[in-house]
């Protein structure tokens, strides 16, 4: 039983610290949309600023040389920022061995230039249209102040980020959503592998506890046997074979030969025995009989009762110790399978609101952009995609204000240090929590009329709110206002820099969770085999010394009087059953 329990400590700790490894890894798959998407939103919002200043200003002159300097001097400063957060985090993800099987060797219909403003549509790899859109971000980002106001918004590198702008959403989001599929699907499967594990030595325990349990009391049984052989046996025969071996003993004492010349007459000695037997007071034979015999029985069921619960005990104890640490280890592993599933499902909601909190602010400026003609390769559909992707966003931002009111309700896995966080983030000033200090001197007091500075439910509500109402006020973003001139699209940027630290700092707590989980399973376990090693040490000894006892009190059947074994029926019965059980016979 014991040696089950090592196997299954060694399988648990082996395979406890190859699925929660992997599990840290897919925590970090589920939010490869935040990790692709993200960076190249935070960078298309910065784009778009630049574009968005040069509209205003270099073609219908609705700012201020002194405002366009401004805002392009920032937008200019964040598209060189987020150019190298977007490369870094594409390079890290496509060298990531557990992204590649869904990146390597598979393609995508992307459109690039022919003769502008006509674009053809490739089929290319990922990496290959990666690396494109790498060196298109490249080429924007190496555009000086000054040239803003003569971009050629027809150029090749511009229309290759645009126009496949929406065609990159849709293939990380398909693959994002393929990899949240599968960390869940694969949560699942480990349970039930681990429970697979649990279910058999569970069987082999108890399977292997009776058998223990039939060996204590066949040894027991055993024993009680040889004293049962004595008990039948009467005391004067005892007493007599004493006498006879004393007498037997002077006699070799004075001569040894006789050992050698000695032969054995069985019906001499027959005549011999009844001979003496009737020399004997039967009353006397009696009177000890009837004082000695209740006795006798009475310690032989203290005797075997005893023996049977001290030993169903110690079994009991080491089946029980087993099966504690055993059942710890379970319910550990389960309860974590068992929170995977939505815990994952939240992580990928603070990827999705991650991205979406940039991503409503590039879908609109999209739409006013394409709707006025400034992108020609940009067609009608293309537009309504935008919108699409709008109104998804929208969904995303309503769907966490919701989670994020009742987060303590919901089964996933949460610490009293996150929740505090998220409450601080959520109802209070964001932008005295660890932002950028460039965003806080230059947007925290005027993006939104400073709703951020009363807490992120405030700030992305009042961006959705107002957004929302533009969209109704302009038919769809189909007609630029041109007297708001508020800035909006640097919210996207401070919602998104929260929504990052929050994400991280769950992402932290998902990490240390699992790694402490993995932890805990192989203490548990390896405090197990120590224990099960110093218990076989000792069981070991302990059978020993049970094997020596029965050889022992084997040899003293030898010690029954001859008398008994001859002219006692019912010994000698007994004797031949118990010599064939035993097979000595």
């Amino acid at each position: 039983m014991i040696c089950i329990g090592l196997v299954q400590s060694l399988l648990f700790i082996i395979n406890s610290t190859q699925d929660l490894d992997r599990f840290l890894k897919e925590i970090d798959m589920i939010q490869i949309q935040s990790n692709f998407i993200g960076p190249l939103d935070k960078y298309i919002v910065c784009l778009n600023a630049n574009i968005n200043s040069f509209i205003l200003y270099g073609l219908y002159l609705q700012i201020t040389a002194t405002q366009f300097g401004q805002r392009i001097a920032y937008s200019s400063f964040m598209v060189n920022k987020t150019y190298f957060e977007l490369k870094q985090s594409f390079d890290e993800q496509l060298n990531n061995p557990y992204v590649t099987p869904f990146t390597n060797d598979k393609y995508v219909s992307v459109y690039q230039i022919q003769i502008p403003p006509d674009m053809i549509l490739s089929n290319i790899t990922i990496i290959e249209s990666i690396n494109i859109l790498l060196e298109a971000s490249y080429r924007f980002k190496s555009i000086n102040v000054e040239e803003i106001i003569t971009i050629d918004l027809s150029a090749g590198y511009l229309s290759y980020l645009l126009k496949n702008y929406i065609v990159f959403k849709k293939l990380f989001l398909e693959i994002n959503n393929n990899m949240l599929n599968y960390s869940i699907l694969r949560s699942l499967e480990v349970q039930d592998k681990w429970l697979a594990i649990q279910l058999p030595c569970y069987l082999l325990c108890i399977i292997s506890l009776s058998l223990a349990f039939i060996q204590f009391y066949k040894y027991i049984k055993n024993q009680l046997k040889i004293k049962h052989l004595f008990e039948l046996s009467k005391i004067e025969n005892f007493d007599n074979q004493l006498e006879k071996l004393n007498q037997l003993l002077k006699i070799i004492k004075q001569d040894e030969k006789i050992i050698t010349q000695y032969q054995f007459d069985l019906d001499t000695k027959e005549n011999q025995l009844i001979a003496e037997d009737l020399k004997k007071d039967q009353q006397r034979q009696e009177a000890q009989l009837k004082t000695q015999m209740p006795q006798k029985l009475q310690l032989k069921d203290n005797f075997e009762s005893k023996s049977l619960i001290i030993n169903f005990i110690i079994l009991i104890s080491i089946y029980g110790l087993y099966l504690t640490f055993m059942i710890i280890s379970q319910i550990n592993g389960q309860r974590y399978f068992q929170r995977y599933p939505q815990t994952a499902e939240y992580f990928n909601s603070l990827a999705d609101i991650t991205v979406a909190s940039s991503g409503i602010h590039s879908m609109h400026i999209f739409a006013y952009q394409t709707s006025m003609g400034y992108f020609p390769y940009i067609s009608i559909e293309e537009t309504q995609q935008y919108l699409d992707y709008f109104d998804n966003n929208i969904n995303i931002i309503n769907n966490f204000l919701i989670m994020s009111s009742k987060l303590e309700s919901l089964n996933l896995f949460i610490t009293d240090e996150y929740i505090q966080l998220a409450n601080k983030i959520m109802n209070s000033d964001v932008c005295a929590i660890q932002l950028r200090q460039d965003l806080i001197d230059n947007f925290c007091d005027v993006t939104y009329g400073g709703a951020f500075r009363r807490g992120l439910y405030t700030g992305i509500t009042a961006v959705r709110d107002y957004l929302l109402n533009e969209k109704i006020l302009t038919y769809n973003f189909s007609y630029y206002d041109f007297l708001n001139t508020d800035i909006t699209l640097e919210g996207g940027l401070i919602s998104t820099e929260a929504l990052f630290i929050l994400k991280q700092k769950y992402l932290t707590i998902l990490v240390d969770l699992t790694n402490n989980l993995s932890s805990f399973i192989q203490m548990i376990n390896m405090w197990y085999i120590g224990l099960s090693l110093f218990l076989i040490i000792i069981i070991t000894r302990l059978r020993e010394y049970y094997q020596k006892q029965f050889q022992l009190s084997l040899r003293m059947v030898l010690l029954i009087p001859l008398k008994s074994l001859l002219l006692d029926s019912q010994v000698e019965r007994e004797l031949r059953q118990f010599a064939t059980q035993q097979q000595i016979v």
